[in-house]
């Protein structure tokens, strides 16, 4: 009877906060469901349902990368090996989505394993995710290629998608200087 009581409690007490909160506009939530979107994307294979995906979104896919498969009969993923991302712009200009997947398959839990922390300019960083955003050159040189100066950059990712993204935002020289 006690844990029903307390229940009831808790849930009246959770009713009584949310009937405080003001809504939040229609408009102020379009970005974060599009991330959302684009972060389940994410984790499609197939080049062309990551294009259509998109487009259903107004969003231009620029560069698909899927992830790199390990060495048949191995029993570690190949080094080096990187994170499955896609890169898109809108339609409507002036916006950059870069887009990561979060973890799928035994290359990706490696990854989230090598935790180490690792020195990257004054800040330390996950070894793991770190190395994932820096070593990528075709990352990199996409975002050199179509990052613009008046261009809004929007990286986003579940689970390990959201760190590598936060990773690229945060070390120092992964961007372009744009």
């Amino acid at each position: 009877g006690t844990a029903v009581l307390g229940a009831a409690g808790e849930a009246i007490e959770r009713q009584r906060l949310l009937a405080d909160l003001e809504p939040v506009p229609r408009e102020r939530l379009e970005l974060p469901l599009l991330a959302a979107r684009m972060s389940v994307l994410a984790y499609e294979t197939d080049e062309e349902k990551i294009r259509s995906g998109c487009l259903a979104h107004g969003l231009q896919l620029l560069q698909f990368c899927p992830q790199e498969a390990a060495r048949p009969g191995a029993s570690t993923p190949q080094s080096g090996t990187s994170p499955q991302w896609f890169v898109a712009d809108a339609d409507r200009g002036g916006e950059l989505y870069v887009v990561f997947r979060g973890t799928k398959g035994t290359a990706d839990l490696f990854r989230d394993l090598r935790a180490n922390p690792e020195r990257h300019g004054p800040d330390k960083f996950h070894s793991g995710f770190l190395s994932a955003v820096r070593d990528d050159a075709v990352l990199r040189e996409v975002l050199r290629l179509h990052l613009r100066d008046d261009a809004a950059l929007f990286a986003c990712g579940h689970s390990l998608g959201g760190a590598l993204a936060m990773t690229l935002l945060s070390a120092d020289g992964l961007l372009p200087p744009t």
